[in-house]
């Protein structure tokens, strides 16, 4: 992080997360080229869940490589006078994995909707 004066903790970034209403799933797709998209996130504890089609863009990147960051803005608000923004945000990397068990997928979901 550039500015480490305005690096905040795990707490915040989960708060932030939890509160903005989508977040941008960056990833590597197979060709190499880099891949972002808008997705709908939940969190429980320290697990992340998202939709994803069973075909796509999206399956095919995670597939290939299964490293990830998520990105969220939550309280969002100009400020004209001051040519700027003020907003909360919170960046995290890991490793996604495809849900295969039932019950947490329907568990996953609901959490979703």
């Amino acid at each position: 992080m550039r500015r480490n004066d305005r690096e905040m903790n795990q707490e915040f970034a989960y708060y932030v997360i939890d509160k903005a209403p989508f977040a941008t799933i960056s990833m590597v797709r197979p060709d190499g080229s880099a891949y972002g998209i808008p997705i709908s996130v939940v969190r429980e504890d320290d697990h992340f869940y998202f939709h994803s089609a069973m075909e796509g863009e999206k399956l095919e990147s995670i597939l290939y490589q299964n490293e990830i960051c998520i990105s969220a803005v939550s309280r969002c608000r100009p400020v004209p006078d001051k040519f700027t923004l003020e907003y909360e945000s919170a960046v995290v990397w890991g490793k996604v994995y495809l849900v295969s068990e039932k019950e947490e997928r329907i568990h996953g979901l609901s959490m979703i909707c």
